[in-house]
């Protein structure tokens, strides 16, 4: 049994019950009109009967609307639709039965579908009205397009409509023409709902196969960022350092291991008054990963770099260099009375390739990289921390801090149903690169994967 809310697509085998719909001509997709002139709710079942007027006052050729149970009125079809079906009702060429199949709309029309059925007379629908005139033609036409319709697409149905459109709508058509003009709207409501769940199907398979692909790549840059810990808990004032190694690095070089090995070179160029710095690597040389606070001692002086940057074999590369004497440092002040020295900033062990930051007993940084080298020189950033505000919690023991950091990689990559990929880099073998990231911040946004510089 149907009901108020049911869908298009269900109309051809339960819209209406199995008796009616079988030896069923098609539908017509119309509405209820004239509901705010009578009281009847819309039947729960959705069942109508329609049964002419030709003594109504106002249109001799109209159809009023009954719920099935109870017989109680409920509006009437549109003339445009009264004017066709009329006709072949009076001659008994047809039946017609109806079923709501959704909510009044905005303008206070209810939808339905209008079932229609043979009756004694039908073969004069087939026939038309008979002749050769150019009605003749356009009926013959017609029908056979409907007889069609089931080999043509929802587009080239609607092509055709749009073509006799004017003709169906000034009346300039049989009856009989009309009908199956109408039924051709209702054969393309569900060649156009099963088009949209064809479309639907290929959309969610699509959706799957990505949602299979990104928890592949997912689980492959939590395993690229597994790590372990090197020697126990470093304490710099209110910070807790655990130093990590990756355990999945990829091949690279740092910026000043490259230079050391003649794998890389630095050009210095001036155009007007602006000092430009080139980054050049050789084309058998690995990646060179470049990493914000690596200290360069070079014949010009002492310099650091100032961004992010992953640099590719056999490429000329502009990088931003900042010299010592412009590198901006905070520089902490305190009353006189609580004048302290600031505490040496421990080694990073030689092993290490990161290290996770604690702050409170929370992890406040973790940082993972390919080299020693990069992680050094992210590591010094620290000596330019607010290192001596008072710490309210221990710090978490080394199997607690593993359990944090764990949970944070493997949360990281996840935002909002995608990827995120946001101060992660690894190479084309998924072995990381580079991976920063503060859990207590905001959600990171998503960059693409590239060559761009990583700020």
């Amino acid at each position: 049994m149907s009901t108020s809310c049911q869908s298009i697509e269900k109309f051809s085998d339960t819209a209406l019950n199995p008796v009616d719909t079988q030896g069923m001509v098609g539908f017509i997709p119309t509405f209820i009109v004239g509901r705010h002139y009578y009281t009847t709710a819309t039947p729960h079942d959705g069942r109508l009967l329609c049964e002419r007027e030709p003594e109504n006052n106002h249109d001799g050729e109209a159809i009023a609307i009954y719920a099935e149970a109870g017989g109680h009125k409920l509006g009437h079809l549109p003339r445009y639709d009264a004017a066709v079906l009329a006709p072949l009702l009076d001659r008994n060429a047809i039946r017609i039965r109806a079923n709501v199949t959704g909510p009044d709309n905005l303008q206070g029309r209810t939808p339905i579908h209008l079932g229609v059925f043979p009756a004694a007379n039908f073969e004069q629908v087939l026939e038309g009205a008979g002749g050769s005139s150019a009605d003749a033609l356009w009926h013959t036409l017609m029908l056979t397009t409907w007889k069609q319709s089931n080999t043509l697409d929802a587009h080239s149905l609607v092509a055709f409509r749009d073509v006799v459109r004017d003709l169906a709508h000034t009346g300039k058509l049989w009856p009989e023409t009309q009908l199956f003009y109408r039924l051709l709207k209702g054969v393309v409501l569900v060649r156009e709902e099963t088009e949209r769940k064809k479309e639907e199907l290929v959309r969610q398979a699509k959706m799957e196969e990505e949602r299979l692909r990104d928890n592949q790549l997912l689980q492959e840059r939590i395993a690229s960022t597994d790590c372990e810990p090197v020697g126990g808990m470093l304490h710099y004032g209110r910070f807790a350092i655990l130093p990590l190694r990756a355990l999945q690095p990829a091949e690279c070089l740092s910026l000043a291991e490259a230079l050391k090995t003649s794998q890389a070179s630095i050009l210095q160029t001036c155009k007007s008054a602006k000092v430009q710095w080139f980054v050049l690597t050789a084309s058998e040389s690995p990646r060179v990963l470049a990493t914000v606070g690596e200290c360069l001692d070079t014949t010009e002086g002492r310099f650091y770099v100032g961004s992010n940057y992953l640099i590719y074999p056999q490429e000329r590369r502009c990088i931003k260099i900042v010299p010592e004497a412009d590198v901006q440092r905070q520089k902490i002040v305190m009353l006189k009375e609580m004048e302290s020295t600031r505490p040496h900033l421990p080694e990073l062990p030689d092993a290490a390739t990161g290290f996770a930051l604690f702050a409170d007993g929370e992890l406040f940084e973790l940082a993972l990289f390919a080299r020693h080298a990069n992680a050094a020189a992210y590591y010094s950033r620290l000596e330019w921390g607010a290192w001596q505000l008072a710490s309210t919690l221990p710090p978490p023991d080394v199997a607690t801090a593993c359990e944090e950091i764990t949970y944070a990689r493997k949360t990281f990559f996840e935002l909002d149903g995608h990827l995120n990929n946001k101060d992660y880099l690894a190479d084309p073998d998924g072995n990381l690169l580079r991976l920063t990231l503060r859990p207590l911040d905001n959600p990171p946004l998503l960059i693409k994967e590239g060559k761009e510089e990583m700020e």
